[in-house]
Order: C-alpha cells, then structure tokens, then sequence
C-alpha cells in the first residue's frame, strides 16, 4: 500500500511539473516513481513515445530520458544485489505473457469477459461522469504535449496487468490498473472547458458518491458490496 500510494504521489509530482515546466519536480516524480514500483518503466516508455512527436517547446527532452534510464537501471542494479543477498534467482518471465499463454492453453470466454470488466469497479462512475460530459460538450481535447503523454502514459499503465490475463493478474488487476486513476482524472480536469459550469452541491454530490464507491468490494463489511463480491467470483 505504501508503495502504491508513493507511485501516485509520483504521477502527481509528474503531472505538476509539466503543468509547471519545472525540472526539480519532474526527477523528484521519475525518483519516487523508480524507487516505489517496477512500473515506473512505462514512465520512461511514454516519455520515449512522447519525444517522437514534432512538438515545440518541448518539455521532454533526451537530457531527461538519459536520466531516467541512469536512474532506473542504478535501481534495477541494486535490486539485483539484494536478490542475489536474499537467494532470490527466479524470474517470473510470465507475468508477460500470461495472456497469450491463458488463450492457448486455458481460454474461457465467461472467465475472461470477468477479468475485462472487473476494473469498472475502480473506473466506472468516472467513465460515466467522462461520457456525461462529453455528450454535454464540457470537455474539449486539445492536442498537446502534455495531453499526449499522459494518454500514452494512462494506456501503458492500463495495458500492463491486461497483459498478464486473467490466471496471474487475477482480481489484482483492479489494484493495478487503478495506477492510471490520476492520469485519467487529470487528463479530465486539464481538458474541461470551465470548472466554474459544475455547482458546489453537485461536487460535494459527486465527491461522496466517488467515497463510497471507492470501498473495495473485497475486504468491504457493507452488504450493499455482497453482489459486486458474487459477480466478481463468476
């Protein structure tokens, strides 16, 4: 949980330094992004994404995606020392190709539509909230270098437990994929066309719906989550 919560303080850093163009926060965010989660590589492959694009003014640059591969492989070196202290030696290639493996080898359609639809319990009332606006025209997408990477950024992260399938990622999944959570809400937040339109007492509306819909349907004691529990083990 600690490092969970570290590598959305990251994102946060990272989103802040874009909006702000500021050095410090962007390798305080990579920092803190490297140390707490090995996702923090697709990081680093939205920053490469994102450098191929003809943008001007540019705030990604090579200097800093020099630096975080310096930064990520100084990580990985001394992860690989600890694990060498610990007789760690094995290496869960799997997790990379469980997908493709679930789909030769043990293929269930019902199984697999379950694996699909389980983080909508992280991301469904913001879907809807997305769409809602969307049809109302309060959001407006503009293409720029901030909105490009955080959109690469959010499909990576999105991507990587899909990857794994449904017999290694499991119910994890919601836990994983919940790591694009702020990406997508600040790709919201940065693309509304005027905050000043929602009402303070639909926002206070909204923020306690989002409180309760936030409770984990798993370790949960509120029975209204004893259907979400049912269909999750379907």
């Amino acid at each position: 949980m600690i490092n969970d919560l570290a590598f959305t303080v990251s994102i946060s850093l990272l989103f802040l330094s874009f909006l702000n163009k500021k050095n410090i926060l962007f390798y305080a965010a990579l920092f803190l992004a490297i140390i707490s989660r090995q996702t923090s590589i697709l990081i680093i492959l939205a920053l490469i994404f994102s450098l191929a694009l003809p943008y001007k003014n540019k705030f990604i640059n090579l200097k800093k995606i020099f630096f975080s591969f310096l930064l990520f492989m100084t990580n990985y070196l001394i992860s690989q020392q600890y694990l060498m202290i610990s007789n760690i030696t094995v290496f869960y290639d799997y997790q990379f190709f469980g997908l493709l493996d679930f789909f030769q080898k043990d293929f269930q359609i019902l199984k697999f539509l379950n694996f699909l639809f389980i983080p909508l319990l992280s991301f469904g009332l913001l879907f809807v909230v997305i769409i809602i606006l969307l049809l109302k025209k309060k959001i407006f997408l503009t293409i720029n270098e901030i909105n490009i990477f955080f959109i690469i950024l959010l499909i990576l992260l999105i991507s990587q437990p899909f990857v794994a399938g449904p017999v290694i990622a499991g119910k994890n999944i919601i836990r994983l994929s919940t790591a694009g959570y702020p990406s997508l809400i600040f790709l919201l937040c940065l693309n509304l066309k005027n905050l000043t339109d929602l009402s303070k007492k639909i926002s206070i509306i909204f923020f306690i719906i989002m409180l309760f819909w936030s409770l984990h349907p798993t370790f949960s004691k509120i029975k209204i989550f004893e259907a979400l529990k049912v269909l999750s083990k379907l």
